[in-house]
């Protein structure tokens, strides 16, 4: 498992050419995704019995922008 979900989010960085420093973040969505080993299910869900929100998923690499608030009075956030 460990070598396939390396495997994966290798090829996800080398395709959209993100440096190594997106690694983890190419791992979590890996873990997160169905595979046909586990019939279907997602490696987290079997893992942590727990269920996996899909709409908090956007593709991956795909333009984000930080939200950063207005100071507010007294110069805190």
């Amino acid at each position: 498992m460990n070598q396939t979900l390396a495997m994966l989010a290798n090829t996800m960085l080398e395709e959209l050419k993100l440096s190594k420093s997106f690694w983890a973040n190419a791992i979590y969505i890996s873990t997160q995704s169905p595979t046909s080993g586990l019939n279907g299910k997602v490696p987290y869900q079997v893992s942590f019995n727990r269920q996996v929100d899909p709409t908090l998923f956007r593709p991956f690499g795909c333009p984000a922008y930080a939200y950063t608030p207005k100071e507010q009075q007294g110069g805190k956030f």
